[in-house]
């Protein structure tokens, strides 16, 4: 069995609403760093589309560096990233945390979580407990909105511990840039706050 980290990225001006049903499980809160932009930073034009307005920027930069930052403190071979309003939706939640962990041998990043995915970019293959695993078509263009949970293999975190932000949003970091990429579909997570961390 692979030991696996649970650790909740969580930011301190609003509550971590997923502590509650983490109650029985071991895990570990990061509190993200109030990150500013560096003086003179620019967004990398390439992904100026994906963030609407220019306020959100800071945002986007605290995310990205909070799951980064947390990454670099997991001491197991795979963790699992809960943001703080990731709300399960079914009762046996962790026993699809469970199921996805078996396929870390072969995947670098599982998401648990994913929003507007088009099903017409991925091969899907039935799994037990109802869900589905979503396997990329290609190495690139893919489009899964949210970071809300997803498992990492501790070998492959320095793709995003390395990155410097320039403007790339998290959830569309994780689905392109680790070609070993797979999405459990449907969720086991809800989107529990009515804004996102990056708000």
């Amino acid at each position: 069995m692979i030991a696996i980290e649970l650790v909740v990225v969580a930011c301190k001006q609003r509550p971590a609403i997923v502590l509650p049903y983490l109650d029985l499980i071991p895990h570990r809160v990061h509190w993200t760093t109030d990150y500013e932009l560096p003086e003179g930073w620019v967004i990398n034009p390439a992904y100026s589309s994906f963030i609407r307005y220019q306020k959100q920027y800071v945002g986007h930069l605290r995310c990205f560096r909070g799951h980064a930052d947390a990454l670099k403190t997991v001491q197991t071979s795979v963790a699992l990233v809960l943001e703080d309003d990731a709300i399960p939706n079914r009762e046996d939640w962790i026993k699809v945390v469970a199921q996805a962990s078996t396929l870390m041998e072969d995947y670098d990043v599982i998401s648990l979580h994913g929003r507007a995915v088009d099903p017409a970019a991925f091969d899907i293959e039935e799994r037990s407990l109802g869900v589905k695993l979503y396997k990329p078509k290609g190495d690139s263009g893919r489009w899964v909105q949210g970071s809300l949970a997803y498992m990492i293999r501790k070998d492959a975190a320095h793709v995003l511990i390395d990155h410097v932000y320039d403007g790339y949003p998290i959830d569309i970091f994780l689905c392109n840039e680790f070609k070993k990429f797979g999405l459990i579909h449907p969720s086991p997570f809800e989107h529990g706050h009515s804004i996102s961390l990056i708000d």
